[in-house]
């Protein structure tokens, strides 16, 4: 999260919006009816994330992954992504219990919309509900598996319960994924030792 990014990005925040696509286009063949399509949410996902791990320094990976935060808060409903944006007004001006509200409602509304569960996952953690913000990260990883946000997340709250080992492995993926992600490369490199001299 920079202040909040849900429990992404070593307690970070996201920002959003959505795309369009066009019915006539149907009526007059393009020359080149693939170039004529507009990508999927996914597709575009799949090469912001390659072009992330691509990033020559943290300035380009930064704007990278400012559209990657976009696409993860667009639910394909206005009404899920108003309560969403509402929502996380509220947490971020702490007024958690109003937030909390708001996140189950979007959820009961768009339960396959990873960035709810991934903003009430924050919220538990910042209440201290590790368990409860672990199940929401669970859900979050099922729906985005590349959640480089929630991925931190996890491995903090695993360093939090002394789970090392898993803590290790949850900086690691998130690493992976957005390799210029702030303080991530330190906390994997502090924990190699300690979890090389473990049983795992």
């Amino acid at each position: 999260m920079t202040a909040v990014m849900g429990l992404a990005v070593l307690l970070p925040a996201l920002a959003f919006t959505p795309a369009a696509a066009d019915e006539t286009a149907a009526a007059t063949p393009a020359p080149d009816a693939a170039e004529a399509e507009t990508p999927s949410r996914a597709e575009r996902l799949n090469r912001l994330y390659e072009t992330l791990r691509e990033s020559g320094n943290r300035a380009t990976a930064e704007q990278v992954e400012q559209r990657i935060l976009t696409l993860w808060a667009e639910s394909g409903s206005p009404t899920a992504d108003l309560l969403l944006g509402a929502g996380t007004r509220l947490m971020n001006d702490g007024d958690l219990a109003h937030a909390m509200d708001l996140f189950y409602a979007v959820i009961e509304l768009k339960p396959d919309f990873a960035e709810a569960w991934n903003k009430r996952a924050t919220l538990y953690y910042l209440l201290e509900e590790y368990e409860l913000s672990l199940a929401d990260i669970e859900r979050v990883l099922e729906l985005e598996p590349r959640h480089f946000g929630a991925l931190s997340g996890r491995g903090l709250i695993m360093d939090e319960l002394d789970r090392k080992a898993e803590a290790y492995e949850a900086f690691r993926r998130a690493l992976a994924v957005n390799p210029f992600m702030p303080g991530l490369k330190s906390r994997v490199e502090a924990l190699q030792p300690v979890v090389r001299g473990r049983k795992i």
